[in-house]
């Protein structure tokens, strides 16, 4: 639904503006505009389509949307469009942060620079400024991806902490319960298509109340953990 509503908002306004152009004489601007909406049309039949999409498919959108942008950012006379094109060449790699890789975000971004750069710098007006817009827009543009990246790799690695966490043992590092049942059943069917034995070990520690009464809990963890190294 996303994808779907970023696709309908990319074409919808595309389209109105290629019919006022066309109205006004700028046939040139006004195919321009046409092309950019069909292709955003398309991404937003295709992901109606799909209902289901996967990061393969999300990296061709993005790659789809940030050719259109730039064409259009570069190709348009309307400053007004070139201008909206440029900023929303900024928000590309931040969706690209929460939707992609390392690699594709890195590649996105250095896409999005240069199509920010590319735009600034084919701006009607004097070189000064295009070169001052070109840097504004890059700072622009790489300011909210770096901090996006850091929370996303932040949220990953917390994610990845607490699944470690809810199939393991803090203490021990040992499956508890959930990981046991997580993994038994792909453990016995590669045994049994491997023709092997599976082996299950059940310890119980005596007397371990009185290694804590008498040595205090910190020992207790101490042997449990050697325990289960052992293990």
């Amino acid at each position: 639904d996303v994808y779907k509503r970023q696709c309908l908002t990319g074409s919808l306004p595309l389209f109105v503006v290629s019919a006022y152009q066309r109205s006004v004489g700028a046939y040139g601007d006004a195919r321009l505009a046409a092309l950019g909406a069909s292709i955003w049309g398309c991404m937003a039949v295709y992901v109606a389509v799909r209902r289901r999409v996967g990061p393969r498919d999300g990296a061709v959108i993005i790659a789809a949307a940030t050719t259109v942008m730039i064409v259009q950012g570069v190709g348009q006379d309307e400053l007004t469009i070139r201008w909206l094109c440029a900023t929303a060449l900024v928000v590309v790699p931040v969706a690209a942060a929460m939707l992609l890789g390392p690699r594709a975000v890195a590649l996105s971004t250095a896409v999005a620079v240069a199509g920010v750069v590319a735009i600034s710098l084919t701006l009607p007006a004097a070189p000064l400024f295009r070169v001052y817009a070109a840097l504004t827009l890059v700072v622009t543009a790489l300011a909210p991806i770096t901090v996006v990246t850091l929370l996303v790799r932040r949220m990953q690695a917390a994610r990845d902490l607490a699944r470690i966490l809810s199939v393991t043992d803090p203490l021990t590092g040992l499956s508890n319960r959930r990981g046991i049942e997580d993994r038994a059943g792909s453990i016995v069917a590669t045994a049994t298509a491997a023709g092997e034995p599976v082996t299950v070990m059940v310890l119980d520690l005596d007397h371990f109340k009185t290694v804590n009464d008498t040595h205090g809990h910190a020992v207790g963890d101490r042997v449990l953990t050697e325990v289960a190294d052992t293990m």
